[in-house]
């Protein structure tokens, strides 16, 4: 752990207790909008998914939410508060989730990202992902997403 990511701890949850379930729901409305995991999103992601927190100082500072398929898993949201972006903690983060995953024998992670996200395809380069397929109106109309893919086993 380097001085920059010194304090943050990765956990993954499964269950939720209600005061912690209405925190993320706040959380990933204020950074996803609309898109955002809620109240009865995130409950199943913990339970049948993987959902990995990013604490510092005891304080929720990100979230990745996983679905997964046999050996296969999604990553369906991913976030780092702004306020700990530029400092290596969203590297750090996704890397202590994929190591979670690799335990639990999972062969390839994929995930969509919009073509405008220049912050989050720097990010899953850094990490080795590789672009897929370029997907038009993945979400709708206008809605382009690229589709990127990491394999696990090395």
């Amino acid at each position: 752990m380097s001085a920059k990511t010194s304090g943050a701890k990765v956990k993954q949850i499964s269950n939720l207790a209600t005061a912690e379930l209405l925190e993320l729901e706040h959380l990933e409305k204020k950074v996803f909008g609309e898109a955002a995991l809620n109240r009865w999103t995130l409950p199943i992601i913990a339970r049948y998914g993987n959902l990995f927190l990013l604490t510092i100082d005891d304080q929720t500072a990100g979230v990745a939410s996983f679905m997964s398929k046999q050996r296969q898993a999604f990553l369906v949201g991913f976030w780092v508060k702004a306020e700990f972006r530029g400092q290596g903690m969203g590297e750090f983060f996704l890397g202590e989730c994929l190591e979670a995953l690799v335990k639990k024998n999972t062969s390839t992670v994929e995930v969509t990202v919009s073509v405008e996200n220049k912050p989050a395809h720097s990010l899953y380069k850094k990490t080795g992902f590789k672009l897929v397929e370029k997907i038009s109106d993945f979400y709708g109309p206008g809605e382009t997403r690229l589709l990127l893919q990491l394999n696990l086993l090395k």
